[in-house]
This record gives C-alpha cells, sequence and structure tokens, in this order.
C-alpha cells in the first residue's frame, strides 16, 4: 500500500509526459500541469499593471506563407491556438482565446522560460551576484565539474553555443530530450542529469539548441543567489512588472525549477516580458 502510495503521482506524471502532445490531450495538459507534476508558486503583484485597450486590430481573413494562401481563423483551429494577443503601442490591440481558455488560464510557457531565465541572469549580473558571463558555469554550478559544461562559459551557454552533445529531436523516444522528460518526471534532479551531458564541440563555435543549456542557467542562478528562482523572480520581475494573476513553476523532485520550460502564467503577464524588452529593459517604471 505504501508502494502504491508512493508510485501513484510518479506514474500519472510520467503517463502524462509520454502521451503530453496527443492530440486529444495536448490542450488540456498545456494548461493543467499542476495535476501531475509538482510546482512552486508565484503571486500576483500588489500593484497589477493592467494593459489599456488601444484601437483595434483588425486581423486579415487569410495570409500569404510559402507561396499559399491560407485562412487566418482556419490557420488557428489548425495549430490548436488556445490564446493570441497583440500589444500595439502599450496597449492591447488584439485579445483572443480558444478551446476554453480565457484571460485567467494559465497555460505552460515551453521555451519562453528561457527568456525570463536569460534576464533573471542580467539582473544577478547587475547585483553582482555573478561576477560576469565570461566565467565559467561551473565556477558557481560546482556539480558540472567533469561534465560537457566544465570550463564552458555563462555567455556561451546563453548563446546556445555550449558545445555540448544533445539530441533535441522530440519524436526520437530516445533523444536527449525525452530521456530527461522521463527522468523529470520520476521526480529525478535535473542538475544530475546536465552532469551526465558530455562536450561535442568547442564551445562559442557553433550555435546548437541545447534546452538542458537554461538548466544550467538555473543552476547558476540559484548558486550565485542563494534563492530559488521562484523567489528571485517574484522580488526582481514578478512584483515589479505587475503581473495581474499568480504563476507557477513546475519543479522536481528535489525542488528545482523547470527552467527550461516550466513556467505557467497567463497571456498578459507573458506579455509583459515582451513590453520590458520592447522599452530596453524599462517598464512599469
Amino acid at each position: 500500500m505504501v508502494l502504491s502510495v508512493w508510485a501513484f503521482p510518479k506514474i500519472k506524471a510520467l503517463n502524462t509526459t509520454l502521451t503530453l502532445f496527443d492530440e486529444d490531450k495536448i490542450v488540456e495538459n498545456f494548461r493543467s500541469v499542476a495535476e501531475f507534476w509538482p510546482t512552486r508558486s508565484l503571486t500576483q503583484a500588489k500593484v497589477p499593471y493592467v494593459y489599456n485597450y488601444g484601437d483595434p486590430l483588425n486581423v486579415p481573413s487569410s495570409f500569404a506563407y510559402n507561396d499559399q494562401k491560407l485562412g487566418t481563423q482556419q490557420f488557428l483551429k489548425d495549430s490548436w491556438t488556445t490564446g493570441l494577443i497583440v500589444i500595439q503601442n502599450d496597449e492591447i490591440a488584439l485579445e483572443d482565446y480558444y478551446l476554453g481558455n480565457s484571460a485567467v488560464t494559465q497555460n505552460i510557457s515551453w521555451s519562453m522560460a528561457k527568456s525570463f531565465i536569460s534576464a533573471l541572469i542580467g539582473i544577478a549580473v547587475n547585483e553582482g551576484h555573478i561576477k560576469s558571463i565570461e566565467q565559467s558555469v561551473d565556477a558557481y554550478a560546482t556539480s558540472l565539474g567533469g561534465s560537457g559544461y566544465e570550463g564552458v562559459s555563462i555567455k556561451n551557454v546563453l548563446q546556445m553555443s555550449s558545445g555540448v552533445a544533445f539530441n533535441e529531436d522530440y519524436g526520437d523516444f530516445y533523444s536527449d530530450i525525452n530521456r530527461w522528460g522521463r527522468d523529470f518526471s520520476l521526480g529525478n534532479s535535473q542538475d544530475a542529469f546536465a552532469a551526465t551531458l558530455k562536450n561535442d564541440i568547442e564551445p562559442g563555435t557553433v550555435n546548437h539548441y541545447v534546452s538542458i543549456n537554461t538548466h544550467v542557467l538555473g543552476m547558476v542562478l540559484t548558486q550565485a543567489t542563494g534563492r530559488s528562482i521562484t523567489d528571485y523572480m517574484q522580488e526582481k520581475l514578478y512584483n515589479p512588472m505587475g503581473m495581474e494573476h499568480d504563476g507557477l513553476w513546475i519543479i522536481d523532485g528535489q525542488g528545482m525549477e523547470m527552467a527550461l520550460g516550466g513556467l505557467n502564467l497567463t497571456l498578459r503577464d507573458f506579455a509583459k516580458l515582451g513590453s520590458l524588452y520592447l522599452h530596453d529593459g524599462t517598464f512599469n517604471g
């Protein structure tokens, strides 16, 4: 009985991982992660920033792509789009929701989370927690010594030029990214997984998209600040940007955030990071 109680959540999480992108499950899976993975919460800002509505944007009925004419509404349907927002001149010009989502629905970010992590790295550098992005990642994440990340600069990891060998083919059951996903669902340490990876080419010479690079940045961030990603983000981004709604990070069995893609926010709150970058890092004061 004790074994079954311990195992059931992991079996449920693993099964969800294996069927995450199934056509009949993908939409619900992407907005329901808290039901099958452990999470850590972000709290709505005390003074939320609310976008005003501007002049409505008229979406064209069709558009051209690769010499083909595609119907806009049909494309949104075929791509299982659940939300679409356009911010123009700091105002909402378009906001639509589909397939049961609404303005208060939390949805998983996947790789949009990487931009939040890189922003937090920049803040940590500015505050002196990280001396320089020219330092090696294992200067902070010491458990990466002896791995493919040993001696690799934070800059090269930020720029997806770590040189670490990694197969990110989601269609290949045995790819590195899918091995990581199954490992994560069983509650295992992402830090430990990152430490198993090996170097393939000289760092800084080739841009090769490796999602685990962003996890390594998360390791650097937590070691440099002495705080969790969630806690640091709450103070440095979530409150000052005026996030309207609560959010959450997925965490692994050791309590480490899924830095490479496990952030869950509403569509408007995701948009605020775009506004921050459009204003060269200054937004909402």
